[in-house]
């Protein structure tokens, strides 16, 4: 080969071996840039996911507490009423005789009584619904426990005397209120992310 010739071949050679390099030097960066893009899109993805998982778990949650909140509220007022009622009727909280003693205070109690059982039916039915909804299992089973003693209540409550139907009553108020308290932590460990004790 002439001499001329050596330096067409190492010019059309390196010419050559600069495409390629800036063809592998394209394809490397653009195989990172996918692989960089196809990450980015799957953590968008889970943070979708997970806020949407977080709204339905924090919109129910609130509407749970909400609804433990009014039974609660109900509940007491209904068992300090019950009470009046059954001693102005001699401690019979079963007793359909209107009290002798003091008949307006027995009707006045009676109509607040037969008020007051709508509330806790609808605030019952909102908890019963509400409960296959809850996402944490913990939190779940404490909605369980306490209907599972409501109904035991509801179960015993024609036997019960006024001394056991008012501390069976004090008992369901409190787990009300422990129920209250679960379902809070929860909400608060949903907005923060801190985990609470015990929950």
């Amino acid at each position: 080969m002439p001499a001329g010739g050596w330096g067409i071949a190492w010019t059309v050679g390196s010419f050559m071996l600069g495409i390629v390099a800036t063809l592998a030097s394209v394809f490397i960066n653009n195989r990172h840039t996918l692989r960089r893009e196809r990450i980015a899109r799957a953590a968008t993805r889970s943070s979708t996911f997970q806020d949407r998982r977080d709204e339905f778990e924090t919109t129910h949650l609130l509407d749970l507490h909400t609804a433990v909140a009014d039974q609660y509220d109900a509940w007491i007022e209904m068992a300090h009423n019950r009470g009046k009622r059954a001693t102005l009727r001699g401690g019979d909280p079963h007793s359909d005789q209107e009290s002798q003693s003091n008949p307006e205070l027995d009707q006045e109690l009676s109509a607040e009584i037969a008020e007051l059982a709508p509330r806790l039916e609808d605030a019952e039915r909102r908890i019963h619904r509400l409960a296959g909804l809850v996402l944490n299992d913990e939190v779940r089973g404490y909605v369980r426990d306490y209907l599972t003693d409501l109904n035991r209540f509801h179960g015993h409550y024609p036997e019960m005397q006024l001394p056991e139907m008012l501390e069976q009553a004090d008992a369901i108020a409190r787990k009300l209120q422990a129920l209250r308290e679960v379902i809070a932590a929860r909400l608060r460990h949903v907005y923060t992310g801190i985990r609470p004790r015990g929950i």
